[in-house]
């Protein structure tokens, strides 16, 4: 059963993320994002949201194709 951040992703404005960036989720609402630096800004959202877990998601190209 998919997680209720991850029906909002799915359903959520993407358009002001870059493409191959990474956006970490948590409550329902975008917390952090990077290009590059995943590990070290997931890091910091884990310490933050200590009693969370966080969905990371990477933000699709225009050409991606989902079966």
């Amino acid at each position: 059963m998919p997680s209720r951040d991850y029906e909002w992703f799915m359903k959520a404005d993407k358009s002001k993320y870059k493409e191959g960036e990474y956006v970490i989720i948590v409550d329902q609402r975008v917390v952090a994002h990077t290009k590059n630096r995943l590990k070290e800004v997931l890091d910091r959202v884990r310490k933050r949201y200590a009693n969370k877990t966080p969905l990371v998601a990477k933000i699709p190209s225009k050409e991606t194709l989902v079966l």
